[in-house]
């Protein structure tokens, strides 16, 4: 499909450049329609792959759901944010704030992780965890391990 459409592009953006015809030299109106039925046809094979490519699918989607679902139940840990600590279900809160309003650009459970996850979207700063023991840990470390034991888990079912 997307070859298809790269290829009319091709045809429509020749054919505006075409000059050796005298109406298109003389008809500077039918370059114009031409230029811009090229332009319109990038703006849309643009938009269709950025809806077909960017959203997880369904196994991804649940792998990103369980992790959060998991964030919120970790009593004993502190996210640190920009400085700020907070317990585990305001963290898993905010990861589903920043799901619900980014998540369109991510594919996968460990894109996730890395791109809204892992650091402040404002400041770049990477996101901190106290374990319980008192030790810190960056959280992309973290949320990395305990995915991949999520994941060990659901093949065990």
């Amino acid at each position: 499909m997307l070859a298809s459409v790269f290829g009319w592009i091709t045809v429509i953006t020749r054919a505006s450049e075409f000059r050796q015809t005298s109406a298109l030299r003389q008809n500077s109106g039918t370059r114009r329609v031409f230029s811009l039925l090229a332009l319109l046809l990038v703006v849309a094979a643009h938009c269709f792959c950025a809806d077909a490519q960017a959203t997880p699918d369904a196994v991804e989607a649940a792998r990103i759901d369980r992790l959060i679902d998991h964030v919120a139940l970790q009593a004993d840990i502190r996210f640190i944010r920009n400085g700020e600590v907070f317990e585990a279900s305001a963290a898993a809160a905010h990861l589903r704030a920043k799901m619900s309003s980014a998540g369109w650009r991510i594919k996968t459970a460990d894109h996730f992780i890395d791109y809204l996850a892992s650091r402040s979207s404002m400041s770049g700063t990477m996101y901190e965890i106290r374990l319980a023991d008192g030790r810190l840990v960056l959280a992309r470390d973290w949320l990395r391990g305990e995915l991949k034991v999520l994941d060990k888990q659901g093949a065990g079912k």
